[in-house]
């Protein structure tokens, strides 16, 4: 079994750390209206004004349609999903409710994928080389180079499938199936929360059941560590 190297993991966070700050440098503002959106829900919360929304940017807000006594603010979510604001909340409850303070923890998620991928590559393929080339792309992912950074909800969706995915996977070895599986669910819950679509994940972990039971194509022996009812508590 490859073990991580440390020198790799360094300079990779490292890396990762000066492309995320970088781009966070490039674009000191919310560039279109999911950031925007969601750094201003997070400036409610840190706050004190919890989830409100003190503009109107979209009828999907309020039903779709123009309420019959229409004020301001109003509850907020009702179209984004609340993980992210929450995020970004964390570092303007600290430094005040600042576009930068909010990047913080987003950036700091940013930069966790990069090794993050590194050490799932090596899991997964027990190669170095295909571990540093995905960890590398993980810096350079085309647009999301510029898009990791801003108070939107790449890194944090990112990180909660990644993690989904992968403890899903672990869930079909052998040692702590269940707690792997458990890991994957809750990843699950918190990809949710920041993607609707985020529950489309949840076909990892009954994968995971499904390969350790043996069905379907995976009939050739399932040591069938795992249950349904495991499954549903995850």
């Amino acid at each position: 079994m490859i073990r991580p190297r440390g020198s790799d993991l360094l300079l990779l966070t490292a890396a990762a750390l000066v492309a995320r700050i970088a781009a966070a440098f490039a674009i000191d503002y919310s560039p279109y209206t999911d950031p925007a959106y969601y750094a201003m829900v997070a400036e409610q919360l840190a706050t004190g004004h919890g989830f409100t929304a003190p503009a109107l940017w979209s009828f999907l807000e309020v039903g779709g349609r123009l309420p019959a006594d229409p004020v301001l603010p109003v509850p907020s979510n009702g179209h984004w999903m609340p993980l992210t604001s929450i995020v970004a909340a964390a570092g303007m409850a600290l430094l005040g409710p600042d576009l930068r303070a909010g990047q913080l923890a987003i950036i700091a998620l940013g930069v966790a994928l990069v090794p993050f991928t590194y050490l799932v590559g090596l899991d997964l393929y027990q190669s170095r080389r295909v571990a540093v080339i995905g960890a590398v792309l993980a810096i350079f992912a085309g647009p999301l180079l510029i898009m990791y950074p801003t108070v939107d909800n790449f890194a944090v969706f990112g990180a909660a499938g990644a993690t989904a995915i992968w403890a899903a996977i672990r869930a079909t070895r052998p040692g702590r199936s269940a707690l792997w599986l458990a890991i994957s669910g809750v990843a699950v819950g918190l990809a949710t929360l920041a993607r609707v679509d985020g529950l489309l994940l949840a076909t990892a972990p009954l994968v995971a059941v499904l390969v350790d039971r043996g069905w379907g194509p995976w009939a050739e022996g399932g040591a069938r560590r795992l249950g349904f009812g495991t499954l549903l508590v995850a």
